[in-house]
């Protein structure tokens, strides 16, 4: 296990060789490994700079070469930025920022870190690591000059200082931003978590404070006061693909953390004052008394119009999952269909026919009659995007779909084909 926090005061256990092995007089970060039986410490070091850090670490994840990547805040000036890292230069009022970094599996080198905010406080940073290395990282801040990338999602917070959720995903080696973008609602928002697919597809939740935008056909696109969000962000940050609320009018609900399942499914936990949405048939469907009880909930993010069919054939990357980019209604020129999780710059198609099943060459397709195969190519990410209009008139009509692809030769442990799960719609 692997764990990371902050501490104040001298005696921390730091382990001989490790990062940093000095303790700097004010609030220090630290991350440290133990061995599976917990018994010894394998690494251990603090983590800051060598002033007074205040470098606290809020998150941490560990991707499959067993490299730690860490978030927090800090209000060190001599915070280690590494050559070539992400660091937009401070506002002339900066004050306490959020960080990233890499650190090695042996805890004694660091591969990479960036910092930067805006000229108000930044906080309760969280992190999630792509399967490529790419980084998510959420929270929240009170700059109305947090750093954003032109065309992001939201450049602009609300006009007056409030809490607001930003969500940045970096390259993998850290070096820039594929996006940096506010999320937040017309009363500001903060975000308590965030999880990462495939393809960089980001699922965040949190408090909206106010109206925050919401897909038509999610779970609940109606605002009520003290309700929490959950937003899933396309890997480019341009737009969002599902956006809901989640839990009554009540002060008492919050959504703590989030874990993604290999398709849309989402699950996340939480607390309640009482008023948490419960269903039939589940272990305990009644509020125990006290102050809160605690709350797990699991839902699948699709939009209404859409019916998921079957399962994936995966890939390198795992399970691939198709999806929609809006409600399907009649007349939607923007509609399209798009793909996750795939193998990165393959060639595939999408298959558009009659709702059904058949076979075809050992593959298992979830339509009949295919009378549409239109080419694509994914891009680095394993995404591609299909548009796919909607016409006036074509209310109530339904079709299947389905992602094809040709495995390239580097993609290891898959066989010559990958497919989505199918995917009947039925237009609104």
């Amino acid at each position: 296990p692997i764990v990371g926090g902050f501490f104040s005061g001298p005696g921390f256990p730091v382990t001989e060789g490790a990062f940093k092995t000095t303790y700097s007089n004010d609030s220090n970060g630290f991350v440290t490994r133990f061995d599976p039986t917990g018994s010894t410490l394998e690494w251990s070091t603090i983590f800051g700079g060598e002033e007074d850090s205040e470098s606290g670490v809020t998150d941490l994840s560990v991707d499959e070469a067993e490299n730690v990547t860490i978030v927090g805040v800090t209000f060190n000036n001599d915070f280690p930025v590494t050559k070539g890292a992400w660091a937009p230069p401070p506002p002339l009022f900066a004050h306490v920022q959020a960080y990233v970094a890499r650190l090695n599996s042996r805890g004694n080198e660091l591969i990479w870190s960036s910092k930067f905010g805006g000229t108000g406080n930044e906080g309760s940073a969280q992190v999630a690591v792509e399967p490529g290395g790419g980084v998510l990282v959420a929270g929240y801040t009170i700059a109305d000059d947090f750093p954003k990338t032109e065309g992001a999602y939201q450049e602009h917070g609300p006009t007056f200082q409030d809490l607001n959720g930003f969500l940045v995903r970096l390259r993998p080696d850290g070096s820039a931003p594929v996006y940096s973008t506010y999320l937040t609602s017309t009363f500001g928002s903060t975000i308590s978590d965030v999880a990462v697919d495939a393809s960089g597809i980001a699922t965040v939740i949190g408090d909206p404070h106010g109206r925050l935008e919401t897909t038509p056909g999610s779970y609940d696109s109606v605002w009520d006061y003290h309700q929490m969000f959950i937003a899933r962000m396309d890997p480019y940050g341009k737009r969002l693909l599902y956006s809901t609320f989640f839990g009554p009018n009540s002060l008492g609900e919050i959504i703590q953390k989030v874990a993604m399942y290999p398709n849309r499914r989402v699950a996340f936990t939480g607390q309640s004052s009482g008023t948490w949405p419960v269903t039939e048939g589940t272990w305990d469907t009644t509020f125990n008394g006290g102050s809160y009880d605690g709350g797990v909930a699991i839902m699948d993010l699709v939009l209404q119009g859409v019916r998921e069919i079957g399962n994936s054939i995966p890939a390198c990357r795992g399970p691939l999952v198709g999806g929609v980019t809006e409600m399907p209604q009649a007349g939607a020129e923007d509609f399209a269909l798009y793909v996750s999780g795939a193998p990165p710059h393959a060639h595939g198609f999408l298959l558009v026919g009659e709702p059904g099943e058949m076979s075809l060459h050992g593959l298992t397709l979830y339509l009949k009659k295919p009378w549409m195969r239109i080419p694509l190519e994914s891009d680095a990410n394993g995404w591609a995007e299909v548009p796919l209009g909607l016409p006036i008139g074509s209310q109530g009509t339904s079709f299947a779909c389905q992602f094809v692809f040709l495995n390239p030769k580097d993609c290891s442990g898959a066989g010559p084909c990958s497919t989505s799960q199918g995917l009947w719609i039925r237009v609104q």
